[in-house]
């Protein structure tokens, strides 16, 4: 097992092959395996994108949720919305990563955040991941949302992730795999997945794409001032 689009790939077949069914968090289990595929977009919707283009060619559905103040992002500009919209297209699971810091916990507020983007930005789905969750979200069921830290998809025995761009779930992941357990969830966090060959690597692309977004946004919306400064090359970035 490796990090990359065939990794990716290996994991669906082979849930798939073990008789998992891959649902959508808010969809009711229909049978006795079934699997919860999440990725939260710290990083990359471009990743983001790419991995729901896979999973929806092998047959399955997926949960994807995005930050409104991600740092190393834009939520709201037209590429990362549009993202957003081929995703739920896809029939994916689409929602938001909540930071407790901006947003809080409380179930009045998120539904609130979750209802003024609906309003103002486009469709989004009613379920949330919470973004480094602390103790006050963890088991806990909300009424007016789907929390994907709450009962039955969260615990100990049955929530696995590749946090840190580690590959230490993988035996495990096997292992519950080949002893039926159910449900299972598992949080892959997309911009891990692009294919390269080491962290600096990673590093390098995602600095060069930030400078390219900067450098395309300048020389478009400042042309008189920067066209013989600024002259942004192709958008060839994965990340």
């Amino acid at each position: 097992m490796e990090f990359g689009h065939e990794g990716f790939r290996e994991i669906i077949r082979r849930a798939r092959d073990e008789g998992y069914a891959f649902l959508r968090f808010d969809q009711a289990a229909t049978g006795a395996r079934t699997i919860y595929l999440r990725h939260d977009v710290d990083i990359s919707p471009r990743m983001a994108l790419r991995l729901g283009e896979i999973a929806a060619a092998e047959g399955i559905s997926s949960n994807l949720f995005f930050q409104l103040n991600s740092e190393t992002y834009t939520m709201l500009s037209p590429a990362t919305l549009g993202i957003m919209r081929c995703l739920r297209e896809m029939h994916h699971c689409v929602g938001l990563h909540i930071d407790e810091g901006l947003i809080g916990a409380g179930e009045d507020a998120v539904a609130q955040t979750i209802e003024w983007f609906r309003a103002c930005c486009g469709p989004i789905d009613q379920v949330v991941s919470f973004h480094r969750p602390d103790e006050r979200v963890l088991g806990k069921v909300y009424g007016k949302f789907v929390n994907a830290y709450a009962p039955p998809f969260f615990g100990e025995d049955r929530y696995l992730s590749d946090s840190r761009r580690s590959l230490d779930f993988w035996p495990k992941f096997t292992g519950w795999l080949a002893e039926g357990r159910s449900p299972i969830q598992l949080l892959l966090h997309p911009e891990w997945w692009h294919p390269v060959g080491s962290a600096a690597e990673f590093a390098d692309e995602l600095r060069r794409r930030r400078v390219w977004e900067l450098e395309r946004y300048m020389a478009t919306h400042f042309r008189r001032v920067f066209e013989n400064i600024l002259a942004p090359g192709a958008d060839e970035f994965g990340i």
